[in-house]
């Protein structure tokens, strides 16, 4: 799998790594998209950054993992929630903070009308 990192002020770098594993009350998550919150944004230009960071934790993904002891979800499904660092094609998240999405349709306040 890939992340970004930041290595300095305005300036990340993508790095390849071994797949993440969850534990009890964890999903691995396929991340399908990342909010930019507020808090990434301020260290993103901070000229202080003396060590790589990982950011993003306002997460949409599907579940790509489900391990024993985790209820409630199964591979495929949709969600959001918080969690991360998301700007990564997998991460690891607590079930616990994850909301489901359900499928599209037109009854769906998700689908712009």
């Amino acid at each position: 799998m890939r992340y970004s990192q930041v290595v300095g002020p305005s300036r990340s770098e993508v790095i390849d790594a071994a797949d993440p594993s969850p534990g009890p009350g964890e999903l691995l998550v396929r991340v399908t998209a990342c909010g930019v919150c507020v808090s990434d944004r301020g260290v993103w230009g901070q000229p202080a950054v003396t060590e790589p960071l990982r950011l993003g934790h306002e997460v949409s993904g599907v579940v790509a993992a489900v391990v024993p002891g985790t209820y409630g979800w199964s591979v495929g499904e949709r969600l959001t929630g918080m969690g991360g660092p998301g700007y990564a094609d997998l991460v690891v998240m607590e079930a616990g903070n994850l909301l489901h999405l359900s499928t599209a349709s037109s009854k769906s306040p998700l689908v712009a009308r």
